[in-house]
């Protein structure tokens, strides 16, 4: 646990005569203004209840709160950005960080003894060498788009991420902000029905110098031993501030904590996923309750299989009904599918359309630029092609397709690819990744899916398979059911997933139909925008239900997860 000594703990700076406002109090000074001479850790917090201040706690579950001066910055952007709450831990890497972080790293799998003391002495070495030349400091960004129906009870499930394209501290905040928004869209496409769940939140992990730029080179289990110190503080204390709120609700011990998912956890995304295991084995042995992160692993509760297979059967499931629906009389083997990007949710869209819908493996293509994932969906019949998405638009787009999934890194599809993929005969966009049209770009290649009778249907009402399997995994482990119950419920997991998304899709159609207004395209795209800003309006107004009707909705032995209505 990140927990340094008494003599290590943060000077928070106060504001007196002798000790002047530092020159910089940005965004990208937070870390350094808070660690103060100290080293942490500090969580700063700042909600829409906390006005203008910026408060901030030097333990994760049991110090009080007290104002801090100068990390303004932080509420501004809070204000400017319309956010419920944006929490910031930092913490100044030293040597006793770097012993906390990597002397217990768990091990995976068949790994020896000895693989796992090479992990914990390379990931030792590095850190070493680092505070060794520098000031770093290691940062984990929360942001909360909303305060939930349910207000501290409100289930807000998003995951924690590392990316290599950080640039710096005011970068990840942004990048929170957004995706905090997007989880909250998820949220209310997949659940309507289910007020508990409606929160977005987000999170991502970062390591700094001492103005808030990235620092670069350390491997990824060495950011992962980072992210798996830090994780756990900035959830716990979210969950402390919240079970206080609680407290003065006259809330708290009302209800059988088994039937009640914890309001913030910490769930996989870009790299935590794919170390996942390991973390969540590591927070065990730390000591911390498994009940604060998501998606464990099947011998400790969780579900067997990787989001991926949930997301790609919401993705190709979202294809096929808007295949269904724009071709009425073609039968999915006679589809010619383009899929972007060959990862892991890739794999499963192509698995379900073969398994599942009968598309032939000849019927669809793939591109990606790693040449030995090209190689393996080759092997199974898929045509695919090793290519960039710049190259493959420009060099390797010579057939005619009715589907374009795009599972890709996102924001990457510009409006020239868009006409492309029109010119050679794509009907139905459909998005698996965030942002599968460039922002910069999404009105113009819109404009020109609409003007050519196409449709498109947004990321966001596709891809929930794997926030939904986030959800299922905490359901299933806060009742305690037994895995013998896996099976079963896993099969009932992917139908829901299945279920909604079709439902989702057969009701915005029905009124696209119905409007005489715009073409199908803009009447759809509308329509689904439409439908979830109403629903996100909602769940950002504030209105919080009654004690009573917070215990019941909280209730997750309330909960009807088969309900059928989109």
């Amino acid at each position: 646990m990140l927990e340094p000594s008494a003599r290590s703990h943060a000077t928070f700076p106060q504001r007196s005569r002798s000790k002047p406002m530092p020159a910089d109090c940005g965004l990208n000074s937070l870390a350094r203004i808070a660690c103060g001479s100290g080293r942490g850790p500090v969580i700063l917090r700042t909600t829409a209840d906390d006005g203008d201040k910026v408060l901030a706690a030097e333990d994760a579950g049991r110090a009080p709160l007290r104002e801090i001066q100068y990390c303004d910055a932080l509420a501004e952007y809070r204000k400017e950005h319309g956010l419920f709450s944006v929490t910031l831990l930092a913490a100044r890497i030293g040597e006793e960080l770097v012993r906390a972080a990597t002397h217990d790293i768990a091990a995976v799998s068949e790994e020896s003894s000895r693989d796992l003391e090479k992990v914990r002495e390379g990931a030792a070495a590095e850190l070493h060498e680092l505070v060794a030349k520098r000031e770093a400091y290691l940062c984990y960004a929360v942001a909360h788009a909303n305060r939930g129906p349910l207000d501290p009870l409100t289930v807000s499930i998003g995951g924690d991420c590392y990316r290599r394209d950080q640039v710096d501290l005011a970068h990840v905040l942004d990048r929170s902000r957004d995706l905090a928004r997007a989880m909250l869209r998820k949220s209310v496409v997949i659940f309507p029905d289910l007020p508990a769940l409606h929160g977005g939140k987000k999170g991502e992990w970062i390591i700094v110098d001492e103005n808030g730029r990235r620092i670069d080179g350390l491997s990824d289990l060495t950011v992962v031993a980072l992210g798996a110190l830090a994780i756990p503080q900035g959830i716990q204390f979210l969950n402390a501030q919240k079970t206080e709120r609680l407290r003065t609700q006259g809330v708290a011990g009302r209800f059988p904590p088994e039937n009640v998912i914890r309001p913030d956890t910490a769930s996989p995304d870009v790299l935590s996923g794919a170390h996942w295991n390991r973390m969540v084995r590591t927070w065990q042995g730390r000591g911390h309750s498994l009940s604060y992160f998501s998606c464990a692993p099947p011998d400790l509760g969780g579900l067997s299989f990787p989001s991926s297979t949930p997301t790609g059967r919401g993705v190709a499931t979202s294809a096929m009904r808007l295949a269904a629906r724009y071709f009425p009389d073609r039968s999915p083997s006679s589809l010619r599918i383009l899929v972007e990007a060959l990862g892991g949710v890739s794999r499963e869209v192509i698995e379900a359309l073969i398994r599942d819908f009968g598309v032939p493996p000849t019927n669809i293509s793939a591109f990606d630029p790693v040449p030995d994932l090209v190689r393996d969906c080759g092997s199974k019949g898929i045509r695919a092609v090793s290519a960039t998405n710049a190259d493959f638009y420009r060099k390797n787009l010579t057939d005619e397709y009715d589907v374009w999934i795009n599972n890709g890194l996102g924001d990457d599809v510009l409006h020239e690819h868009v006409d492309a993929l029109l010119n050679h005969g794509v009907r139905i966009f459909c998005g698996g990744a965030n942002n599968f049209l460039a922002l910069a770009d999404r009105h113009r290649s819109l404009s020109s899916i609409f003007e050519r009778g196409a449709v498109a249907w947004p990321d966001e009402a596709a891809s929930g398979g794997g926030w939904t399997m986030a959800v299922l995994d905490l359901y299933k482990r806060c009742q305690r059911l037994p895995n013998g119950t896996n099976e079963q419920f896993e099969k009932e997991a992917l139908g829901i997933i299945s279920h909604r998304n079709s439902n989702l899709i057969d009701l915005v159609y029905d009124r696209a139909e119905r409007s005489q207004e715009t073409s199908i395209g803009e009447a759809l795209w509308r329509g689904v925008d439409e439908l979830v800003r109403r629903r996100v309006q909602k769940a950002r107004e504030d209105e919080v239900l009654a004690p009573e009707d917070i215990l019941r909705a909280a209730d997750v032995s309330n909960w009807d997860l088969q309900h059928r209505r989109a």
